[in-house]
């Protein structure tokens, strides 16, 4: 009868067995790494002895295949010591063959298609990829697939919309529109851990099309941030630019960087986190999908470099006819379709809100330019979208802040229970966090719901404080009235 003892001692037999069988499988595949490079067998167990040995094998080693690189990379340091930085400056790995770290940045644009492109079918062709992979809102797909054009002629604009993709939670597809666009836009440039230098510089060099993933991350950071300034400064050609201090010593001068061009930016509850940041932007409200959608495979073009080089071909033929175009922005909606339902909008036909005015009409005024270039249909599918996408945001309301979203839902919440003369704050606390796509039941930067203390500062600064009352079951407590 076996105890836990010989149980353990079986166990631990068995794990170092196929320790040293994994071993030696490994010093096999290195030795085979070794003679396919046409370096020495014993190459490793010398460099134990003589840490200079490798040194007499530059050019073999450069030469190495990325999977031969990796595997006597880990090779020379389990079994020599040999230090994986030194191993990487001989094989040039992590640099670009100049001798500097990392790898030089480099842009190339597709050959433009040679015969004229509709642009109508290049939209139509745009938003059937977008369909086919994602669930996106209702005029979604037409204003991502019209921004994306947009993109590839965005310098014949003064103004430049940003592009953001948001939900209240995860999964919701955020991440892979944005995948979507990095193959559809022109000169994308993902951004990930990027310092604002590299941002700018790059903008100013390329004027790509910036892929913020997860944006929340860098949104989330303190309000004098230099990415978030270098954000809202990008909106305006006449104000995008950032002022920063070159060279050394008594060479130094002061020199401006542009920060103009088309930019996205994905992320959980984005339009809660910066406010002039959604008030310059088109905003796409996600949600789960409610079925399944294909995979999006990493290694495969969902796209193709046809309709890349089309888009180029587009740009070509309309760049000038966009900078002279003045499309009518006077439509229909306003991003805040719901605060302006009568009776705030009297006097207008209905329920319609009114026009498109001052910042809002910045923002689709491109978009409007480019499909109404495009012809076709799309001239009202763009402005069918830009009001199907500010009627789907509703809750989520890109003119609000935090504060201002508070106050009108303590005023619903108010209305809700029959418009009592006092309410107490812990029944308001509960009642805030079961409202529906809103932010209470998880806060933007904490992921937690919204405490006694943060309601309460927030409704401070508009005058509204809690104070102590007798409520009807004759308990006295904190409320408002």
């Amino acid at each position: 009868m076996s105890t836990r003892k010989d149980t353990k001692a079986a166990t631990e037999k068995a794990k170092t067995v196929a320790a040293t069988k994994a071993e030696s499988e490994f010093r096999k595949a290195a030795a085979a790494a070794l003679k396919r490079a046409g370096l020495p067998k014993d190459l490793i167990e010398r460099t134990g002895r003589l840490p200079g040995a490798p040194f007499e094998h530059r050019e073999a080693l450069a030469k190495l295949s990325d999977a031969d690189r990796l595997t006597l990379r880990r090779a020379f340091k389990d079994f020599a010591s040999f230090p994986v930085g030194e191993f990487d400056k001989l094989t040039g790995a992590g640099d670009g063959g100049d001798g500097k770290p990392g790898k030089p940045i480099t842009i190339e644009d597709p050959e433009p298609w040679p015969e004229p492109v509709d642009g109508a079918a290049l939209l139509d062709a745009l938003v059937a990829r977008l369909e086919h992979y994602v669930c996106l809102p209702k005029g979604g797909a037409v204003a991502v697939a019209v921004w994306a054009l947009y993109t590839w002629c965005f310098r014949a604009f003064s103004v430049s919309p940003y592009l953001m993709v948001t939900a209240p939670e995860r999964e919701s597809g955020k991440s892979r529109v944005t995948e979507l666009l990095s193959w559809m836009v022109q000169r994308d440039k993902p951004v990930s851990d990027a310092s604002a230098a590299t941002i700018y510089r790059g903008v100013d060099r390329d004027g790509p099309t910036l892929l913020f993933d997860e944006a929340q991350t860098y949104l989330n950071r303190r309000p004098d941030d230099p990415i978030r300034g270098m954000l809202r400064s990008g909106f305006n050609l006449r104000f995008a630019n950032v002022e920063r201090m070159v060279g050394e010593g008594a060479n130094m001068e002061e020199r401006s960087f542009s920060t103009f061009c088309p930019k996205v930016m994905n992320g959980r509850n984005l339009v809660t986190l910066d406010d002039m940041l959604t008030s310059r932007s088109v905003v796409v409200p996600m949600t789960r999908a409610t079925r399944a959608y294909p995979h999006l495979r990493a290694d495969r073009d969902p796209v193709g470099e046809d309709i890349r080089r089309q888009c180029a071909r587009w740009r070509d033929d309309h760049l000038s006819a966009l900078r002279e175009a003045d499309p009518d922005v006077d439509t229909r909606i306003h991003r805040n379709a719901d605060v302006w339902r009568p009776p705030l909008c009297a006097g207008w036909p209905g329920a319609t809100p009114p026009p498109r005015i001052h910042r809002n009409a910045d923002v689709w005024r491109p978009l409007f330019a480019v499909a109404d270039a495009a012809g076709g249909e799309w001239p009202e599918k763009v402005r069918a979208a830009a009001d199907a996408l500010a009627a789907v945001a509703g809750t989520i309301d890109t003119g609000e802040t935090l504060g201002t979203m508070l106050l009108a839902d303590v005023r619903a919440v108010f209305e809700a229970q029959g418009n009592p003369d006092r309410i107490q704050s812990k029944v308001l606390d509960e009642a805030l966090r079961n409202l529906p796509e809103r932010p209470w039941e998880s806060m933007p930067k904490t992921g937690k719901a919204i405490t006694a203390q943060a309601r309460g500062r927030m409704l401070a600064r508009y005058g509204v404080n809690a104070e102590t009352l007798r409520f009807d079951d004759g308990s006295r407590g904190k409320g408002y009235k």
